[in-house]
């Protein structure tokens, strides 16, 4: 995680905790505080309270991440290879501007796919 794929880091490890069956981490609350009398251990943080953390600092998108994910998506033209391999080039630079808070319409997306293919 660099901070620019935030959203693509954390739903990767929704996955990951999923079929692990670790989810439980980052939604199980904080247990209740010890009494006064119990030994003192090392306090940890929360996974949930964690995320929380890192949502606050990394969820918003930078403007400058939108942009360079935004010109993925129009610059990019076929220049070789199957067309296949172009298409799941171009679907990735789709999540990847709608990870940063570009929305696109199916329409546009159709447009924008078509426009990158050679004549």
């Amino acid at each position: 995680m660099d901070g620019t794929n935030y959203k693509q880091w954390k739903t990767n490890l929704d996955i990951v905790l999923q079929y692990e069956k670790l989810n439980f981490v980052l939604t199980t609350p904080i247990p209740a505080q010890p009494a006064e009398d119990a030994p003192e251990v090392n306090m940890v943080e929360s996974g949930a309270a964690m995320l929380q953390t890192l949502d606050g600092m990394f969820a918003t998108s930078s403007s400058s991440a939108r942009q360079i994910a935004l010109n993925a998506v129009t610059k990019t033209v076929m220049s070789g290879g199957s067309v296949r391999d172009h298409c799941l080039s171009m679907i990735a630079n789709f999540k990847k501007a709608e990870d940063h808070g570009v929305k696109f319409e199916q329409e546009v997306k159709v447009d924008l796919l078509l426009q990158s293919l050679p004549e």
